[in-house]
């Protein structure tokens, strides 16, 4: 029910006025037959609006008006004024009057108007009120993201700028919000320039070329590439998802692009992969704040629903409030069946537990290894925040690995409202790992039982790899690591050594050289060897691998063979060695 303040000096008017406005019910009307009795009645009592007439003795309404205002309060506030009174109707109107109604005519009439005004007002002012506080709802979303997210709209317009993107960046939303001409570019690549959100809402296949590559999914883009000049110039390698913002209807209001630090597991792939390459051979005016608020609340919820990356969102009670589309077609799990609930686990787990996000509503963070050991980290950007990678049996056809984090959402007062968390498959990340490695493993058996040396060195003839093969000579893999195997090579057969060396390189070619060497006693000892170019993903040359083979024995054997031959007059063919 509304809640009215009648305030007017004729008693019988108030009478007539109260019977009116409160004959359907949905009105409740207190009277005040003076503006500083209503003043004091304000004091002790709250009302939804105040209905005032202007002419009284004492006080008239617009000083009426200025007490209320002065006060702090923003109570909708309505003043009657005499046919004749515009004036007053606009000193109103600037005091924070919110309307004003004539007086006179046909008393139904006059208060079925005012009923009207009333309810529309409150309407009204409670539409903008809710506006707001959604708004503010999915700007704390956005904010606590624990990946890096910023958003423009079809403008190239700054629309929303995070604290992970704050964090990364050391650029704060104030200096970026609301600017364009590609400002979002400078952290990145010191100059305006598009990037990959920029494709999103326009393909650009000259641009696009710049990225070593470009996945797209749908209507996402999905890309990473090293940026030098993060962290003070130690650079980082970086994970891009850019997508479209739409609206409820569809329409495309903008575009978002995400933003991960995946320096370390960068780094892990890389020498991974490295490794198993050398082991292998190769808002406007008072009229339109409605407007400029839902237009707001759409980009908002179009950052948030309209992410690429799967994301859910609980309050303080554990209840999903927000459930991305991005994860209702991952997990299958729609948010029809989960908002309002608590059941975030219903898409991870076959029975009720509670989830990354669930232990931070509670600030449980003594709990998190019981139900997360050896699988959780604190996050490195957004404070308060953990993550953590597992495997999902129930997920997908044979289960999936998730990478996820989650972060406690505060109010201005700190305290913890709710939590988000987002999530990544990496199973094809586990599954290359895992391939690396048994790879690796597989090369390092077959290298540990030949009899044969296996080595690998890079353009500089270096020595990168060499088998433990080599202690039948005396050493260690540790002496020649860093070190060019020359020095074991006799002086006279280094110049054949190293010009094959050069050949295998130049021309992409296996050599074979037969030379000798010293043992760690300095014993003569006869090696072949067979070397092979390492190549790049590229075609490039980037070492030389090779087997080194014991041929002592049999040139002994061939000298020795020559040697009796040469006595008894047979002659003797020349060996290929």
């Amino acid at each position: 029910m509304i809640s009215v303040l009648l305030v007017d000096d004729e008693v019988e008017l108030l009478h007539i006025g109260k019977l009116f406005l409160e004959q359907t019910g949905d009105i409740g009307v207190e009277i005040c037959e003076s503006a500083s009795s209503a003043l004091e009645f304000l004091q002790k009592n709250q009302f939804h609006v105040i209905v005032s007439d202007y002419q009284m003795p004492g006080m008239d309404g617009i000083e009426f008006l200025k007490n209320v205002r002065n006060g702090g309060s923003s109570i909708l506030f309505i003043i009657f004024t005499g046919r004749g009174r515009e004036t007053v109707a606009i000193e109103a109107l600037n005091n924070g009057a919110t309307f004003y109604l004539q007086k006179g005519g046909d008393p139904r009439a006059q208060f079925a108007e005012l009923h009207n005004m009333i309810v529309q007002s409150v309407k009204r002012h409670e539409a903008e009120e809710n506006l707001c506080e959604s708004e503010r709802k999915m700007a704390d979303i956005i904010n606590f993201l624990p990946d890096a997210t910023f958003a423009i709209d079809t403008r190239g317009i700054v629309i929303a700028w995070n604290r992970a993107m704050e964090e990364m960046t050391g650029v704060s939303r104030q200096e970026v919000l609301g600017k364009g001409d590609y400002c979002y570019a400078l952290p990145f690549y010191r100059e305006r320039r598009p990037i990959l959100i920029d494709l999103v809402l326009k393909r650009d296949e000259e641009f696009a070329r710049k990225y070593r590559f470009i996945q797209r999914k749908d209507d996402k883009l999905i890309s990473e590439i090293f940026i030098p000049v993060l962290y003070g110039g130690k650079g980082a390698y970086l994970w891009f998802t850019a997508s479209p913002l739409y609206t409820t209807k569809g329409e495309v209001i903008g575009a978002i692009e995400s933003i991960r630090d995946i320096t370390e597991r960068k780094q892990m792939e890389e020498n991974l992969e490295d490794l198993n390459l050398e082991l292998e051979e190769d808002i406007a005016e008072r009229t339109s704040i409605e407007a400029a608020l839902r237009q707001s609340e759409k980009q908002l919820q179009g950052i948030v629903h309209g992410s690429p990356i799967p994301q859910f969102v609980i309050d303080k009670d554990h209840r999903v409030i927000s459930w991305n589309r991005a994860l209702e077609e991952y997990s299958g799990v729609t948010a029809e069946e989960v908002l309002g609930t608590t059941m975030t686990w219903k898409a991870f787990y076959p029975d009720a537990r509670p989830v990354l996000a669930d232990l931070l509503v509670d600030n449980a963070i003594g709990k998190i290894p019981e139900w997360y050991r050896g699988k959780f980290n604190r996050s490195r950007y957004v404070e308060g925040a953990y993550e953590a990678t597992d495997f999902f049996p129930k997920m997908g056809k044979n289960g999936i690995w998730l990478y996820f984090t989650a972060a406690p959402l505060l109010d201005a007062e700190g305290a913890v409202v709710g939590a988000v968390e987002t999530l990544e498959d990496i199973t094809d990340m586990k599954k290359n790992e895992a391939a690396l490695r048994e790879s690796e493993e597989k090369y390092r058996m077959l290298a540990n039982n030949t009899n044969d040396i296996i080595y690998t060195t890079d353009l500089q003839g270096i020595l990168t790899y060499i088998s433990p093969q080599i202690a039948r000579y005396g050493y260690i893999p540790e002496d020649f690591l860093s070190h060019p195997i020359g020095d074991i090579i006799l002086e006279e057969d280094l110049h054949k050594v190293l010009d094959d060396f050069n050949t295998t390189v130049l021309t992409h070619q296996a050599t074979r050289t037969v030379f000798r060497a010293k043992d760690s006693a300095g014993n003569i000892i006869w090696l072949e060897d067979n070397g092979t170019p390492i190549l790049d993903v590229s075609g490039s040359v980037v070492g030389v691998s090779g087997i080194l083979r014991d041929i002592t024995d049999r040139i002994k054997a061939e000298d020795a063979l020559r040697r009796a031959r040469k006595s008894s007059g047979t002659p003797m063919r020349t060996s290929k060695t």
